[in-house]
Parts: C-alpha cells; sequence; structure tokens
C-alpha cells in the first residue's frame, strides 16, 4: 500500500523519478490532482500534495516533460516540477470545445501513441441514443446525432494549443459508446479501447431479452482500433454467446437479428457483460515474468446491473498478447478481492473498487482505487521464469465472487437493483436533472397512496428528463417489497407497504 485515504481516485501516471500524480473525482481539498513522493525509499508515499482547480478530473499521463491531464470538457498540459513537493507549472489547453454530454460519460480520456498524436476519447451522452432516454420501447435515432460529436475517439496534435474538437480535432474511430479504458500499445504498435457497453436490455425490451439474458449481454468488448473504425454503437451490440454482433432493439432488432448495415468491427477477444472496464495498460518492462511482456492489464471497476446475479468485475485481470497484437490466450484473474465482501448486490457494497492503472519506472505496477483513495504497488518477488507471481491487494484477499451466481438473499434489494437502480442508483442518490433522490425524500415518507400510484402508472418527463414507466405488471407482491425497501432505507423511515395496498390501489384506479 503507498498511499490511503487521498480521495476519490481515478487514473494515475508514474512519472520516473516514482512521483505519482492521480486524477480526482473528489479530493478533501477541493481539488482535482494529487501529487505523491516517497522520501525515504520505504514504498509508502510521504508527501501527499493537491493541487488543480479544474473540477473533476478523469485521465492524466506523462509525455516527456509535461504532465498532461483532463477534466470534464478540455485536456490541459503542464510542465513537471524539477525539485520540491510533486506539482506542476500552469496550465495550457491542448484540446477543448467537446460537445456536452449532461451527467453521463463526460470524462475525457486521453492516450498517446509514438508519433506525438493525442488520442480523447468523447462518451456518448445516452445508453441506446433513444428518442426517450431509457424509456421502454422508444425507438432509436436514426441517424444518431450523439455520434457526431461524441461516441468515438478523436485524434490531435500533443504539443500543439488551443485545438478545438470540430477544427483541428479527427474523428479516428466512432460506434465506441464510452472508452474508458484507453491505452496505446507501443509493442504492437496500435490503439486499443475497452469500452462500458449498453445497459437496460430487458428493462426496456422485456418482450425480447429476459432478464437472465440482460444479466449477460452485451459482452464488454476488447477493441484494437485503427482510423475508421466502427464499433456499432448503438446501431448494434455485441452477444457473447453468438460470438457474432446483432442489431440492437431500439432499431429493430429482437435478440437474434444481425446488423442490417455492414462495416461494423469485431473484438479482438470479449469480457462479462457489466464489469465496467474502467483503465487499460500494456506491460512493457522486464521485471515481471516473460509471459507478461506485452500484455494487458485490465481493471474492471465493477457493475450495478447484473441483478439479479451477482454483480461482477471489481478485479484486475491479464490479457497476454501476441507479436501481432492479439490476445494470445484467454483472460485470466491477476488482482481479486478488493470487493471485500460477497455476494456484491451494488458498487456501495464494495471496500474497493480499482479505477486506474499505471506501470512503473521499475516494472511495477500501481493500482488506484475510487472508493476509500487507495494506491497499492506490485512487485514480482519471484525467481525468474516463475509464471504465476501472487499477487495481493492490501494483504491476501477475500475469496472471490462466482461470477453469475444467483444472490438469492434480501429479495427487496434484489428487486430494487433490478427495476429501480438504472435510474435512481443503488444508493438511492438519483441523477440531478434526470432521476430524483430517492434517499431522505419528502414524498418517500409521506403517505403511501401517492408513490403506489406513480409506480403503478409512471410519469412523463418533466422536473427530471427521465420518463418514469409505470410498472404496474410487476405485480402486488414485488412493487409492495420495492416501496418498502425504499422507505426503510437510503436515510428513509416510513412504514412498510403491503401488497394488500397495492392491490386495492390497483381496483380503485380501475374503477376510475
Amino acid at each position: 500500500m503507498v498511499a490511503d485515504g487521498i480521495g476519490r481516485a481515478r487514473h494515475l501516471a508514474v512519472r520516473d523519478n516514482g512521483d505519482i500524480y492521480v486524477a480526482m473525482r473528489e479530493s478533501s481539498s477541493g481539488k482535482c490532482l494529487a501529487g505523491l513522493r516517497d522520501e525515504d525509499g520505504d514504498g509508502i508515499a510521504d508527501l501527499i500534495h493537491y493541487f488543480g482547480d479544474f473540477g473533476e478530473c478523469g485521465s492524466v499521463k506523462i509525455k516527456g516533460d509535461y504532465l498532461y491531464f483532463s477534466n470534464l470538457d478540455t485536456v490541459y498540459r503542464a510542465a513537471l516540477g524539477e525539485r520540491g513537493l510533486p506539482t506542476i507549472g500552469p496550465a495550457e489547453v491542448v484540446a477543448t470545445g467537446f460537445g456536452k454530454n449532461g451527467p453521463w460519460h463526460n470524462y475525457k480520456i486521453i492516450a498517446f501513441d509514438d508519433s506525438d498524436n493525442l488520442y480523447v476519447n468523447v462518451g456518448a451522452p445516452s445508453n441506446a441514443c433513444q428518442e426517450q432516454w431509457r424509456t421502454p420501447g422508444s425507438p432509436g435515432l436514426r441517424p444518431c446525432p450523439h455520434l457526431s460529436q461524441h461516441a468515438g475517439i478523436w485524434k490531435f496534435h500533443a504539443q500543439r494549443l488551443g485545438q478545438l474538437q470540430e477544427r483541428e480535432g479527427e474523428r479516428y474511430a466512432t460506434g465506441i459508446r464510452n472508452a474508458v479504458a484507453l491505452s496505446w500499445n507501443p509493442v504492437a504498435g496500435s490503439l486499443y479501447a475497452i469500452p462500458h457497453g449498453r445497459d437496460l436490455l430487458h428493462q426496456l425490451w422485456p418482450e425480447h431479452y429476459s432478464q437472465d439474458e440482460a444479466v449477460e449481454l452485451p459482452a464488454e468488448e476488447f477493441f484494437k482500433l485503427r482510423e475508421g473504425f466502427n464499433g456499432g454503437w448503438p446501431y448494434t451490440y455485441y452477444d457473447p454467446q453468438k460470438q457474432a454482433r446483432m442489431q440492437a432493439p431500439e432499431y429493430g432488432g429482437t435478440g437474434v437479428k444481425p446488423p442490417i448495415d455492414r462495416g461494423y468491427d469485431d473484438p479482438v477477444m470479449t469480457f462479462p457483460a457489466h464489469w465496467a472496464p474502467n483503465d487499460l495498460v500494456f506491460y512493457t518492462d522486464d521485471e515481471f515474468p516473460q509471459a507478461y511482456y506485452g500484455g494487458a492489464f485490465v481493471a474492471f471497476v465493477g457493475g450495478w446491473n447484473r441483478a439479479p446475479q451477482a454483480q461482477g468485475g471489481y478485479k484486475v485481470a491479464f490479457v497476454p498478447f501476441d507479436v501481432e497484437g492479439l490476445p494470445s490466450a484467454a483472460a485470466s484473474t491477476f488482482i481479486d478481492g478488493f470487493a471485500g465482501t460477497t455476494p456484491i448486490r451494488g458498487p456501495d457494497d464494495a471496500r474497493y473498487r480499482p479505477t486506474g492503472l499505471a506501470q512503473g519506472p521499475d516494472g511495477s505496477l500501481f493500482v488506484a482505487d475510487s472508493v476509500q483513495g487507495r494506491i497499492w504497488r506490485i512487485t514480482y518477488t519471484g525467481k525468474p521464469g516463475d509464471n504465476k507471481p501472487e499477487s495481493r491487494a492490501g494483504g491476501k484477499p477475500t475469496p472471490a465472487v462466482s461470477d453469475g451466481s444467483a444472490l438469492g438473499q434480501n429479495a427487496a434489494a434484489d428487486d430494487y437493483l433490478t427495476h429501480c437502480a438504472s435510474c435512481h442508483m443503488s444508493g438511492g442518490g438519483g441523477v440531478p436533472n434526470f432521476s430524483p433522490a430517492l434517499a431522505n425524500s419528502e414524498s418517500v415518507n409521506g403517505p403511501p397512496a401517492p408513490l403506489i400510484a406513480l409506480v403503478q402508472q409512471g410519469r412523463p418527463a418533466s422536473k427530471y428528463a427521465n420518463a418514469m414507466p409505470g410498472f404496474r405488471g410487476l405485480g402486488a407482491d414485488t412493487i409492495a417489497r420495492i416501496l418498502t425497501y425504499v422507505r426503510g432505507n437510503f436515510g428513509n423511515n416510513a412504514g412498510p407497504v403491503s401488497a394488500e395496498m397495492i392491490t386495492q390501489a390497483e381496483s380503485t384506479a380501475d374503477d376510475k
């Protein structure tokens, strides 16, 4: 453990002198960058210095004598200091003018190639480009307007300042929902991405997808990018069971129809659905055994939408690569036990969530956590030729959850995660301007009748951009469990709701 409690860390970078720079979602100081230094060589950061009034920072890289970093709409660079605290000089704007995304997928993730090119991920501002966002049965927009400025990778010159997306930016790849894991592989000489796949196939299209099918769809896709690459979002998704690309239901798909259009690129490999790949780094040192050279480490921050089955991810995986820049074997778990408990019902249950990866100058691997703000450093101490070094995240890890196993506990919490968490979040916090918070809510704590009517009948988009679909079809028992759960959790302290109350409200509505 290099550091602990530094704030909600995301990506990180390590300088050749050992200084660590962390992009922060939140820190106690309100700054979005942290610089860490180990002064006495014991492996633990003695100096931790916060800086940068840039809101929330999501990505950070070191290139030459500069630290490049990004917030929600701009890529900056600043000269690295020579002495003193691990800080930086005045920031300069490298690329900006990116389209606004609303509350989703805003972090501008960056990567560099070997030829002074900067690549910037611009995430899509929606799940599937529907006419009415996250509304059951709503068709998709064609052409999808998000593809003009979002859902792809844009290319810039790394050394030029003041570049605008619409002027100097070149769209390098498209059809990529949100590639938080983006990295250049210097061994293969190619750019790679592992985007977050779409959600809510069962909730939005129950006539085509069962709840169990939506847990396993779509795959998280590992892309080898090239200029002109098209990952198929939002018109398609990748089915790992069929090992084929399918037409998305918003565009006429039914779960078995291949794409109407051609020209979409397939992944070089896939991972289980909803694991949420959050960072990617290719190993280029000889400190680890030879089998690791040129391979990929992938951090899975862990998902929220595999209910009622156990949530997946919350680990770092390793994928060996061949000389052609393609995976040479299946992925294996490199570090597990971050979550600290099993089963995981949602992200709020996890003790740690791995969000960032970086290779150190000595060939060690650094991992950042977004829950408690911990940084780990993994070194190899085995004998040359060993292939399976034991890696640990803060001591011997807790046994991992079995991927795909049923939770089988607390049916009310499972029902909430399955039907409600996609809009109101697993902790009940909602999404500003899009979905109301249920935590400490006056309406939730008030009389149950209006709440029952809302869940049964739904509500069109008005104050909040997301429409509330009616859930009458869930049945009285399920609705009662969900409302009782919500009224007794998230800081709420209201009485239970019975199935008889639901049935009575339904009968009264029918009489009207």
